[in-house]
């Protein structure tokens, strides 16, 4: 069996083919991906994370989505602004059999769907303190339980 290394990351990211305009909200989720998710992922853990709409593709957005979450060893799914599409990827994704860690920023945690707060969800403050908290978690339920 090949050994799954790609993470999936599934944010409320500012699609730029839509051209949305950005938000304060957006700002900071774009921060998150680029000082905390992508770090802990490729630098702390050296593991390669796919964001897909930075993956040239042809097909719809959704079907790479599929592809990438189907290919994926774990998903990243920040519930950060409660996008409905980061709460599809991450039922995808468990429904697939893959490791889902869920994050949410502390100020937006209380606004968590019913149906998942019975999850961890690791909280987060700064981008900085999604990339300890991120690294630590994929460290312990991810790496080291392949090394086992």
């Amino acid at each position: 069996a090949t050994r799954r290394t790609k993470t999936m990351a599934a944010a409320g990211f500012r699609c730029s083919i839509c051209q949305q305009p950005a938000t304060r909200d957006w700002l900071h989720e774009a921060r998150a991906f680029e000082a905390g998710i992508l770090p802990a992922v490729e630098t702390d853990c050296g593991l390669h994370v796919i964001r897909i709409d930075r993956v040239p593709h042809n097909e719809s957005i959704t079907d790479g989505i599929r592809a990438a979450i189907h290919t994926a060893q774990f998903v990243v799914a920040d519930l950060t602004m409660q996008r409905q599409g980061v709460y599809y990827e991450a039922g995808l994704a468990e429904g697939l059999g893959r490791i889902v860690i869920r994050t949410c920023r502390a100020d937006h945690f209380d606004q968590l769907h019913f149906d998942t707060r019975q999850f961890l969800h690791l909280k987060w403050e700064t981008p900085a303190d999604l990339r300890t908290r991120l690294a630590d978690h994929i460290r312990a339920r991810v790496l080291l339980p392949a090394k086992l």
